[in-house]
């Protein structure tokens, strides 16, 4: 079951995604790579029904914690924990490690324009629902059969449109996918998406906590979404902190079918740090039972310190890296561990794969 919680963020509403994030004296360079084709669309036949059989669910959000943090790769170390969930065309992931000076927030909006239950209008009698379901290494989200808020004004007050679209949080394949249904459209909306446009892609922001009592400033907003023509869209990237709300998108909704996926691999990490450079060594990597950690350059002083976390973001470890017996791993399963090391003018993360 889904558990809600009374968490909202408030930038929830703002727009995001990618090139490159600044954390720890690092840059981290993520690739994000479209692609379009065609699919049948299927219902979900399980899920749970976040919107029940009520009548006025339109503006509504859920949030809530996920059973097992999703990592993507290039973004590892920024694991999202949280949810949410939005009647207003905005799925968001954060990622929440309060102690740290950054946190990462992804953005999927695969149709930006607020639905609502299809019963909201009195002469209609039949119920739209958005569902969830959590298959632990990949989530989806289906929006069924929902109306469109905006033809309380544009459609004579009647909701005439129906939509079914839904998004599939899926790590294992570094990928997200907006997969549309069939839909009717009537042709005030089809005309009012033909001159306003329907914003449609994946944001990334990331915020820096500038003082304690989780006070955070955004200092990278990065975006690629779609534009022109659903069938053939082009896209458009960039990063603009000042003008979070990019002008792009699609001059109609996508037939049924359309699948636009969005895939995620690291390009590379370099130094942009005045930290002097370090050497730091992780062996045996791949390892088995145990891993040692070496500072080459200074060695390591009181202070340090090194933690270990698996991919759903499970500290494991916490101690001082200069630990002459190593890290015994014995009892870890066979996989990918992220490694952090702090000292006084020290800040590196890398990775360890236990065979």
């Amino acid at each position: 079951m889904v558990k809600l919680t009374n968490f909202l963020k408030s930038a929830f509403v703002a727009v995001l995604l990618l090139t490159s994030l600044i954390t720890y004296g690092q840059k981290i360079q993520v690739e994000i790579e479209f692609s379009q084709y065609q699919t049948d669309y299927t219902p979900l036949e399980t899920a749970d029904t976040l919107t029940g059989i009520s009548n006025s669910w339109g503006g509504n959000s859920w949030v809530f914690e996920l059973d097992s943090a999703i990592r993507y790769s290039g973004m590892e170390e920024f694991p999202f924990q949280t949810m949410g969930i939005g009647t207003y065309g905005q799925i968001a992931l954060w990622n929440q490690f309060t102690a740290e000076p950054y946190q990462l927030d992804l953005y999927m909006i695969p149709f930006q324009s607020n639905v609502i239950a299809p019963g909201r209008d009195h002469e209609n009698d039949d119920f739209g629902a958005i569902l969830y379901r959590d298959e632990g290494d990949h989530q989806i989200i289906e929006f069924r059969n929902v109306a469109l808020s905006l033809e309380n004004i544009i459609a004579e007050g009647r909701l005439r449109s129906r939509i079914n679209y839904m998004i599939e949080i899926d790590p294992i394949n570094n990928s997200l996918r907006f997969i549309y249904g069939p839909s009717t459209i009537h042709q005030l909306t089809e005309q009012y998406f033909l001159d306003q446009e329907i914003r449609t892609g994946i944001f990334l922001e990331v915020w820096k906590n500038i003082q304690e009592g989780g006070n955070y400033e955004l200092v990278e907003n990065l975006f690629n979404l779609l534009e022109g023509s659903p069938e053939n869209p082009s896209i458009v990237e960039g990063s603009d902190i000042e003008n979070a709300f990019p002008d792009n998108g699609l001059n109609a909704f996508p037939p049924d079918g359309t699948v636009y996926e969005f895939q995620f691999s690291p390009i590379s990490s370099t130094a942009e740090s005045t930290q002097p450079e370090t050497e730091i060594k992780v062996f045996p990597n791949p390892g088995l039972n145990r891993l040692y950690l070496q500072n080459n350059q200074s060695g390591w002083t009181d202070a340090a310190t090194v933690t270990v976390y698996n991919t759903n973001g499970l500290l494991l470890y916490q101690d001082h890296p200069g630990n002459s017996g190593g890290i015994n791993t014995k009892t870890w399963p066979a996989g990918l561990y992220m490694i952090r090391v702090m000292d006084k003018d020290l800040k590196w993360n890398g990775v360890w794969v236990k065979q």
